[in-house]
């Protein structure tokens, strides 16, 4: 089982390396007006923690025993990793928090970032679900969970994209 596993989760992290594609840092520029600015920075801490959350938890996945609950450091690793990805909407939303944007031009850098945050939280609820089968030593439940779980973090991916190319286009970034 867990030869396939490995292949599996290789192969969904080389997509979805090459898909994430804005793991950079959003550039610094000054074109956002100052109320944009303080209505972004928040979502950037967010927008962070979920792209930071990405380009780790398949590699995370694909270590001994990740999915095998209570087996340290590589399960606690991939918990801890799933728990960041949450942690947009959970224990409460991040996004909604933070309230409408104050001009219409953020409207696409907010949807596709509250997206993401969906993407994320369903890949993780379904990795969760894979340890509770690859624990429970239901192979066919684990692949198929494992599966959904990589389609969602690859949307996620995707829609982590947008966010970044959506507010770059706008000369938002990181701000002081």
């Amino acid at each position: 089982m867990l030869r396939p596993l490995a292949f599996l989760l290789c192969g969904a992290l080389l997509a979805t390396s090459v898909a994430v594609g804005a793991s950079a840092t959003p550039a610094r520029t000054a074109t956002l007006t100052p109320g944009e600015q303080k209505w972004v920075k928040p979502l950037l801490a967010v927008w962070q923690a979920q792209n930071d959350g990405l380009n780790l938890v398949l590699k995370q996945a694909a270590a001994p025993n990740a999915f095998l609950i209570n087996s340290k450091p590589n399960n606690q690793k991939l918990e801890t990793i799933l728990g960041a990805l949450l942690s947009c909407k959970k224990p409460s939303d991040s996004i909604k928090k933070v309230g409408a944007p104050p001009t219409a031009r953020l409207d696409t850098f907010l949807a596709t970032l509250d997206a993401a945050c969906i993407d994320d939280e369903n890949g993780a609820h379904a990795f969760t679900k894979a340890m509770i089968a690859y624990t429970a030593n239901q192979g066919p439940l684990t692949a198929t969970t494992i599966k959904q779980g990589i389609a969602d973090f690859k949307q996620g991916s995707t829609e982590i994209a947008k966010a970044y190319k959506s507010l770059t286009a706008l000369g938002g970034g990181f701000v002081a």
